[in-house]
């Protein structure tokens, strides 16, 4: 089946006073000192990245943060603790432009499913046990309380070192299912 993929932007302008939101790196909240910021979140096969440049020219910022740490935005239009997107830093540079800066770079948690690789086969098995045990074999710390039983039986599938993402990408065009990870690292499964 044919998709139709259209960019969206959503500008949250700045004359709103009930937008609350907060941006924290390491659980240190930057909001305060983001010159921009790129978040990007989608199903599965999305670009999943963010991009973060900080106002650091006093350096509060340098050497505080590393690879491997929580990045959160949470947003909305009541108390501001709704996580809108999370994942992990994975590229710092010290930047000097027009200020001295800290650019930051990182991913989604749906990424790290690409640097995972997979030996498995199964016989007549149906596509959301074949999801959940490749998760419980291959992923540490992932979830899938929401993926939906997808009555599909495969007769025999196997994979040899096949990225654990395109496994799931089998699954999905075996199953006519969509499946996405969200901000807890849970499983979803439609």
């Amino acid at each position: 089946m044919a998709r139709i993929e259209l960019p969206q932007f959503i500008w949250f302008p700045q004359d709103r006073t009930n937008q609350n939101w907060s941006l924290t790196i390491n659980g240190v909240d930057v909001r305060d000192r983001v010159i921009k910021g790129k978040l990007s979140w989608g199903l599965i096969e999305e670009d999943l990245s963010c991009e973060i440049e900080l106002e650091n020219s006093g350096e509060a910022y340098t050497g505080r943060f590393q690879i491997g740490h929580i990045v959160q935005f949470l947003m909305d239009f009541s108390n501001g603790t709704t996580v809108q997107y999370e994942g992990k830093v994975e590229y710092i540079q010290n930047k000097l432009t027009n200020g001295f800066l800290l650019n930051i770079k990182g991913s989604h948690y749906t990424s790290s499913t690409l640097d995972v690789t997979v030996v498995a086969e199964y016989i007549n098995s149906i596509v959301s046990d074949i999801l959940k045990d490749l998760i419980d074999n291959n992923l540490t710390g992932f979830t899938y309380t929401n993926v939906e039983t997808i009555n599909v039986t495969i007769p025999k599938i196997k994979w040899n070192n096949k990225p654990f993402f395109d496994c799931v990408l089998d699954l999905m065009i075996l199953g006519d299912a969509d499946c996405y990870i969200d901000n807890s690292k849970d499983f979803h499964l439609f």
